[in-house]
């Protein structure tokens, strides 16, 4: 009318994530890149079961959570892995995939073949048929508290083919206070296959308060070439905190001394 105008953006979402029963929905929603998901509230898993479905079928066709997960700067928390599963992770088999704006507060892994994090293989791409639209897989802005209590794990992928991490805070522990060691958990990945560019690893920060972790991994004979200098290790809280405020976004994280970072 007289020349005005108005426009509406209108979010649709494939899971809007409003339960535990919700993100165990998103969980089964495998092979569609032009998925969404959003949470809109903290989750709290104590005592319930925890164990991923997509992965391997009977065919070996491997099924993986595509599309982009928005945590809504919402806290997930109090997971223990279930014991019957070697291959441990938050999302299971990924790629195509985002991640980011969630925090992952006292998650603990149990398996005994140091498999673990927030993937179980992290694909880095799909290039569609027929079109040059490349999907990479994207963490970004996320926190995880993660601790190990058999024999040690990864924080991000067992198994990392590639793709973006930035701005992620780990927290690496021993769920039955020992110390961590290098040789059974990393910080990263556990091996790495790096066959396309470009791959990213951007302000990473990994407090590890017992033990030590690795920060390289092994990587197979035909990968390509990453650097691990955007990967911070540290056993002191407060140089974590420090290395935070230098890289984080201030307007979106909190920072303070001595204290685990958390969203504004």
């Amino acid at each position: 009318s007289n020349n005005v105008s108005t426009t509406i953006y209108l979010n649709v979402y494939t899971v809007n994530i409003k339960s535990t029963s919700d993100w165990k929905d998103m969980l089964e929603t495998v092979d569609d890149k032009n998925a969404r998901f959003y949470l809109s509230t903290d989750l709290d898993f104590s005592g319930e079961d925890y164990e991923l479905r997509n992965g391997y079928d009977e065919e070996w066709h491997c099924h993986y959570i595509m599309g982009e997960f928005d945590g809504g700067f919402h806290k997930v928390s109090n997971i223990t892995m279930t014991n019957a599963s070697e291959n441990q992770s938050i999302f299971g088999y990924a790629t195509a995939f985002t991640a980011k704006n969630v925090e992952f507060n006292s998650i603990t892994f149990t398996s005994t073949s140091a498999n673990g994090g927030l993937f179980t293989s992290l694909m880095h791409h799909i290039t569609e048929d027929g079109t040059n639209n490349i999907y990479t897989t994207l963490v970004q802005d996320v926190i995880c508290d993660f601790k190990y209590s058999s024999i040690g794990g990864s924080g991000i992928a067992n198994a990392f083919y590639g793709g973006g991490i930035q701005i992620v805070f780990i927290s690496m522990k021993d769920a039955n206070n020992n110390p961590l060691l290098p040789s059974k958990t990393w910080a990263l990945t556990k091996e790495t296959y790096l066959w396309w560019d470009p791959n990213f690893v951007s302000n990473m920060i990994c407090y590890v308060p017992q033990g030590d972790v690795s920060i390289t991994p092994k990587t197979a004979s035909s990968g390509l070439p990453m650097s691990y200098d955007a990967i911070y290790k540290t056993s002191s809280l407060i140089e974590a905190d420090f290395l935070a405020s230098e890289y984080f976004d201030a307007n979106i994280w909190d920072i303070k001394p001595n204290e685990i970072p958390t969203f504004k």
